[in-house]
């Protein structure tokens, strides 16, 4: 009886010890390929960057109402007169003086633009957050779903860039180049196609 017990007990040992040993999956998401081939992503996207364009044809317009666009131009004429090395000293030197009087008769209106300019863009990066922020967490639980899904227990994502190398005579071979902390990854545990399908499927 004493054996049987013991050879019992060796036997469950054994059992919990290979379970402890069984390896962990782990997967990988070019989130690059992600975010580019996720429809619904692109659309919010494109959202985003015509905002942002609106809001950079509101800040040229503040400008020429400010009459600033001309002054610009003006500063940028004067500053290259200075830096051209045919220039003689004294004009070179007026042209200074000049470029930097202009800065400073229209001092109170750059700052209107710049405190213009600063607002816009923090509310353009609320809207930007507020429209992508809901597509970066589906792209979230789209990962989770297909890790559960096909077992893995790990998901780490990974920016693998290509680049040419010359491989002979008129001959160049294309290599994927890791970049991060991953230096390798085998296709075989890459589930980018998968949470693409899933995400394209709502």
């Amino acid at each position: 009886m004493k054996k049987i017990i013991t050879f019992v007990l060796v036997t469950l040992m054994a059992a919990s010890f290979s379970f402890a040993q069984e390896p962990s999956r782990v997967g990988t998401v070019n989130m690059e390929r992600l975010m580019n081939d996720y429809v619904a992503y692109q659309s919010a996207v494109k959202r985003v960057e015509g905002a942002a364009q609106t809001a950079q044809e509101e800040v040229d317009a503040f400008k020429a109402k400010l009459g600033l666009d001309v002054v610009e131009a003006k500063v940028q004429e004067l500053q290259q007169t200075a830096q051209n090395p045919a220039t003689a000293d004294l004009a070179r030197q007026n042209a200074e003086e000049e470029a930097q009087k202009l800065i400073n008769d229209n001092q109170s209106k750059i700052q209107q633009l710049n405190a213009y300019g600063t607002q816009l863009q923090q509310q353009n990066q609320q809207n930007r957050n507020l429209i992508l922020n809901p597509f970066q967490l589906k792209m979230r639980e789209a990962i989770i779903e297909v890790a559960k899904d096909k077992g893995f227990d790990l998901i780490v994502p990974i920016a693998p860039q290509k680049i040419n190398v010359p491989a002979g005579e008129d001959e160049v071979k294309e290599y994927n180049v890791f970049m991060g902390n991953i230096l390798y990854a085998s296709d075989n545990i890459e589930v980018t196609d998968m949470v693409i399908a899933v995400l394209n499927a709502d």
